[in-house]
């Protein structure tokens, strides 16, 4: 499992480890090193970045259907007025997919199938529904207390569960979730197309930061649904 490290908003980040606040499915560890998820936009910070020009995947999305497609990468470095220098990621000659990947044998350029799109947190209790077709049926679920503070709402103790019709999975767990900077799911479909579900979560812990995750069934052991495959991580300040 490869960690991109980056600043999309300032220096002096929260720096948080996918082995640290967060605790992700035991599986993880068996992820290969080669595996990549990242994004298009502006970034702060030294990287690592790709080089200019590498070959990556994009997931691109219309009213109708999800797709692969290769893609060129520009990098570029850039004036910044937060900091010296800013890294700019984007695509050549198309629009900005929904994000990019490389490192999965099975990918190749065509239509994906997808159950998910969007920018759900769950509260505790509350569970989210998809099919994936052929009666392939997933929810996700959470769990957790809910404390009042202030004006708002205080999550302790969360946890985040993918189940399917015979199997649970803990995906991820925090000790507290930041009121203005809550972990959602992103996206979900089959992206190494082995008929089962893979999705991308945002598994942040700070308003200011965002920790991308891609998790794969296709890398799953023993009884688990899916293993922790990659990781783009956004520090802000």
């Amino acid at each position: 499992m490869r960690l991109w490290a980056s600043s999309a908003i300032a220096v002096g980040a929260l720096v948080v480890s996918a082995a640290g606040v967060v605790s992700a499915c035991a599986a993880q560890d068996a992820a290969p090193d080669n595996i990549e998820l990242i994004r298009t936009g502006r970034f702060l910070g030294d990287g690592p970045w790709p080089a200019d020009g590498a070959q990556w995947f994009g997931v691109y999305a219309d009213s109708v259907s999800h797709w692969l497609e290769a893609v060129t990468l520009r990098v570029r470095r850039v004036p910044d007025a937060c900091a010296d220098s800013a890294t700019v990621i984007t695509v050549a000659g198309l629009s900005d997919p929904l994000f990019l990947v490389r490192g999965i044998p099975t990918l190749s350029e065509g239509p994906i199938d997808v159950a998910f799109t969007g920018q759900k947190f769950l509260y505790p209790g509350e569970s989210l529904y998809m099919n994936l077709g052929e009666g392939r049926w997933y929810t996700f679920i959470a769990f957790g207390i809910a404390e009042p503070a202030y004006s708002y709402a205080v999550f302790k103790s969360y946890q985040i569960h993918l189940r399917d019709l015979n199997r649970s999975q803990e995906i991820a767990s925090f000790e507290v979730l930041d009121p203005d900077g809550l972990p959602t799911v992103s996206w979900a479909g089959d992206l190494d197309r082995d008929g089962a579900l893979d999705f991308l979560a945002d598994l942040r812990t700070h308003y200011a930061g965002h920790t991308l995750t891609l998790f794969l069934s296709s890398l799953a052991q023993a009884d688990d649904l899916v293993t922790k495959a990659a990781v783009f991580q956004i520090l802000g300040c």
